[in-house]
């Protein structure tokens, strides 16, 4: 399993010191953080263009103190390159995008106790954000948010988890969710905890990676998502590629919504529940997986299809399981293919 290894002070030992602070928000908007905790020698470093508040221009300041309340919010604007060793806040956004933004780069950055890491406006024009060893922690609701118009993101080497606090209606928490765009990678990361309190009577949310049905041509390899509350990979994308990714201790580690392709995926035990699988295919659904590895301890379907699923093909299967696991369930107008291993 890939985990997040590498110390942000390494990271960082060659930029600037130099806090930006920003404030503001819309009310349409999450409001930035309150005054809460403090910082053990932060450093914010902004080159190649200028952090702005939402309301002002920005002052940019130097600290080496261990006392410095943070309650900052960067409005992050085009051919920026923002990083910063350290920020913790209690709730807010830490990164906000809106209006136009070419060509910026996010990281290396660590971010604890925001509502929002990384948040985009509604009606933002995105084109080729790089966002890099990127750590966002003890969050409240999403670590990043995509939506606009998005064209050409890079998501890499990051770690991603919500506290251990579960969330509440309507506030749903999730990893990475991705409205819309195209041309996106996603790689090289963690992402876990994003969990919701059980209400009797109402669908629990919560998902790792979660992408709505406008977001089309998305790559994610090399990611683990593992103890969401729904999935660890949501996917309602079209040309939507998998490749070496892991999901344990979600309720359904994937949830396939239209077209999918994968190399080799990785499921252990979902979550115990009724309505669990390793794999759900939803109705339309088009899903090529050329490996499916499946271990369990219990016994949760390796498959589960909605009858209208268009079809499901497994070339090849590895499946440690219990004896009683059912292969799939479901699919009975899908047109459904599986190769060698894939039978219990």
């Amino acid at each position: 399993m890939m985990c997040f290894n590498k110390p942000m002070s390494l990271l960082l030992a060659a930029c600037i010191p130099a806090l930006t602070a920003c404030g503001g928000g819309e009310s349409s908007s999450p409001a930035s953080a309150s005054p809460s905790s403090t910082l053990q020698t932060e450093t914010l470093a902004l080159t190649g263009g200028s952090a702005e508040q939402t309301a002002g221009t920005a002052a940019t300041t130097t600290t080496t103190t261990s006392d410095t309340a943070v309650t900052t919010e960067t409005l992050l604007k085009s051919f920026n390159t923002w990083t910063a060793a350290l920020i913790q806040m209690a709730g807010g956004v830490a990164i906000r995008i809106k209006g136009t933004v070419e060509s910026a780069t996010v990281g290396p950055v660590r971010i604890e106790g925001p509502k929002y890491a990384l948040y985009t406006e509604t009606g933002a024009i995105i084109r080729n954000l790089n966002v890099h060893d990127f750590e966002a922690v003890e969050l409240q609701r999403e670590g990043i948010r995509l939506r606009g118009d998005v064209n050409g993101v890079t998501i890499r080497n990051f770690n991603i988890r919500m506290r251990a606090q579960q969330q509440v209606s309507p506030d749903l928490p999730i990893g990475i969710s991705i409205y819309e765009g195209s041309n996106i990678t996603i790689s090289d990361g963690y992402i876990g905890g994003f969990q919701m309190v059980t209400v009797p009577g109402t669908y629990t949310n919560g998902d790792g990676i979660a992408t709505e049905r406008p977001v089309n041509s998305i790559l994610i390899e090399r990611v683990t998502s593992n103890d969401n509350s729904d999935a660890g990979f949501d996917l309602k994308s079209s040309n939507t590629v998998l490749n070496d990714t892991h999901a344990e201790r979600n309720k359904r580690n994937y949830r396939l919504w239209a077209t999918v392709r994968t190399g080799t995926i990785y499921s252990g035990t979902p979550l115990v529940n009724a309505e669990a699988a390793h794999v759900w295919v939803n109705t339309g659904a088009d899903v090529v997986i050329d490996k499916l590895v499946a271990t369990s301890t219990t016994t949760a379907p390796v498959l589960y299809i909605e009858p209208d699923a268009k079809s499901v093909t497994v070339n090849s299967c590895e499946l440690d399981v219990p004896v009683g696991t059912k292969f799939f369930i479901g699919g009975k107008y899908t047109v459904k293919s599986f190769g060698p291993g894939c039978a219990l």
